[in-house]
């Protein structure tokens, strides 16, 4: 009985940390248009931070777009933010003007599905109110307003530090934030080369044979170049989300429970992985045993015994060679010879 009271408490304690956002931070509509794209963009698993222009009208009217699917809807979605001071009845007032301009745009543009996010707090019939609104032109009109935003918000703990200032430093983070804060400045040029490595890299370790990456290099080959422009690729791919590991900021095991969302696909970085053991093979068991997160690790050559993930690792990055595993047999990739060639039987 006492066992259970104590895992009910912190049970508590954990939902008070997940919903305690402090909206009054969201001060201004530019701001709120911000989170609302990033939001989308990790909701849709495309988790590059590119935002939209906040100056109304800059981007032809768009806030946010995106076509593709999301929640088994396909299409071309609109995703329009209102921020507001208003909540309740005061907010449903202001909200079903700016709605019903927003469905001229968008019958303009065939949009088929308008997301509406709104900072205000509305009771459900405010909601089924404004959806009604949607008419015959668009297939569907999602309002979500703070409760769900917040519902939404909960599974990205990123979001909730980035916007929200909560105290939790999150482990995994998209691609910009990560290089911003521990490469900045050794990335200060674009990677020259390796097109040919960096395409058969992100074929090989999205498609369904690999599950684990390791790249490593003596210091100064371009490791972190490498990571930085193959996440990239891999958002344009837009198959998995993709972030990155800031080790020794908490719990590994601990992050995958908190900001990793069930059944959705991950590609999850980490650069020296060398130098951090106890992650690394926390990384590597979770890849192994969930079919819907891949691994990518980065290592200098001399710490590669550090990193053991042979034989099962499909892919090595070394000095002008690229190696593959491909149905238990293992090929490698010279970059100088540019062929195939077989190795490691």
């Amino acid at each position: 009985m006492l066992e259970f009271i104590s895992v009910l408490a912190r049970l508590q304690k954990d939902l008070s940390m997940v919903f305690d956002l402090d909206w009054s931070k969201i001060n201004n509509d530019k701001l709120f248009q911000r989170l609302s794209n990033h939001l989308f963009q990790f909701e849709c698993r495309y988790s590059g931070f590119i935002p939209s222009s906040p100056y109304i009208g800059k981007d032809g009217g768009w806030d946010g777009r995106w076509k593709g699917s999301y929640e088994g809807l396909i299409g071309l979605f609109s995703i329009q933010a209102k921020w507001t001071t208003k909540n309740f009845k005061g907010a449903v007032t202001y909200l079903r003007i700016e709605i019903r301009e927003e469905l001229k745009k968008a019958k303009a543009q065939k949009v088929d599905h308008l997301i509406i996010t709104t900072n205000a707090q509305l009771r459900e019939e405010h909601v089924t109110q404004l959806e009604k609104l949607k008419g015959r032109n668009t297939k569907t009109l999602q309002i979500w307003h703070n409760e769900k935003l917040t519902l939404k918000l909960q599974t990205h703990p990123f979001l909730c530090h980035y916007y929200f200032g909560n105290a939790q430093f999150p482990a995994f983070v998209p691609s910009p934030i990560y290089f911003q804060t521990y490469e900045d400045m050794l990335l200060k040029t674009a990677l020259v080369g390796r097109k040919d490595e960096l395409n058969e890299f992100s074929k090989h370790i999205l498609s369904n044979q690999s599950t684990i990456a390791v790249l490593h290099a003596p210091g100064g080959y371009g490791k972190s170049h490498f990571l930085r422009t193959t996440a990239a690729l891999f958002d344009k791919r837009r198959k998995a989300q993709i972030l990155f590991v800031r080790p020794s900021l908490r719990n590994l095991q601990d992050a995958f429970q908190d900001e990793l969302v069930a059944g959705r696909s991950y590609v999850l970085f980490l650069d020296d992985a060398d130098r951090f053991p106890v992650e690394t093979q926390s990384l590597i068991a979770l890849a192994r045993t969930n079919q819907k997160i891949k691994a990518v690790l980065a290592c200098r050559t001399a710490g590669l015994s550090l990193v053991s993930v042979r034989p099962k690792t499909p892919f090595f990055w070394e000095t002008g060679r690229l190696t593959f595993e491909c149905n238990m047999r293992v090929s490698c990739f010279d970059v100088r010879k540019a062929k195939f060639f077989s190795c490691c039987e």
